[in-house]
């Protein structure tokens, strides 16, 4: 059995994994077979470390997301992707960008607005 085998927990048809005792769970394969964020997130880890030779990752995303990277952390580390003693792991949140409804921007449902008209309505 590999290491990747003994990680991974089966929950309700999903392969989840956890980073410490306390943390959320995190989905590697949903019930349907697809895979996550949290599975993206891994891989681009391994590939950073790994390909890129990376030495620093740094993720800036909303404050929102914060818990998602300590998780995504210690996933990471426990799988043997990731060594704090070689790599360092940030990240930068910021505040939560609202649309005009007041409520909180995405872009996941395509909808796009280009950074500098965020920066010039900021200004205003």
């Amino acid at each position: 059995m590999n290491q990747a085998t003994w990680l991974l927990i089966y929950d309700e048809g999903r392969k989840v994994m956890f980073g410490r005792e306390q943390d959320i769970p995190f989905t590697i394969v949903k019930s349907d077979g697809g895979f996550t964020y949290d599975t993206s997130d891994m891989a681009t880890i391994k590939y950073r470390i790994e390909e890129e030779k990376a030495d620093w990752l740094i993720y800036i995303t909303d404050a929102g997301q914060a818990t998602h990277f300590v998780v995504l952390q210690h996933c990471a580390k426990k799988a043997g992707i990731f060594d704090p003693k070689k790599v360092r792991f940030d990240h930068v949140g910021f505040g939560v960008v609202l649309g005009e409804d007041k409520k909180k921007f995405k872009t996941r449902s395509g909808e796009t607005v280009r950074l500098v008209e965020l920066l010039d309505e900021g200004k205003q």
